[in-house]
């Protein structure tokens, strides 16, 4: 990969990275150290660990950063859907 591609695969990562940051806005301290162990298991083989290349999925930076966006909103979602039930019933 050329100095060109690094730069644009650097720049790719920091995007991913920043809509992780915007998708986790208002998130307690609480959820955002328990997040990265979220999207880490959204994206764990079925059937517990696996040995190095015997069908792991190896994620790069960009490839974290979105599974971390994809963890925050997947969370905002499950609030959003709990909401009307934290305040008893109606």
């Amino acid at each position: 990969m050329g100095e060109d591609g690094e730069a644009a695969a650097r720049m790719e990562a920091g995007l991913a990275l920043r809509a992780a940051a915007a998708a986790c806005d208002g998130f307690s301290g609480r959820l955002l150290r328990k997040l990265p162990f979220l999207a880490h298991a959204a994206n764990a083989p079925a059937g517990g660990a696996c040995a190095r290349g015997a069908g792991c999925r190896v994620l790069g930076c960009t490839g974290f950063a979105r599974a971390l966006e994809a963890a925050a909103r997947a969370e905002a979602l499950d609030r959003r859907l709990l909401a009307p039930c934290e305040g008893g019933p109606e």
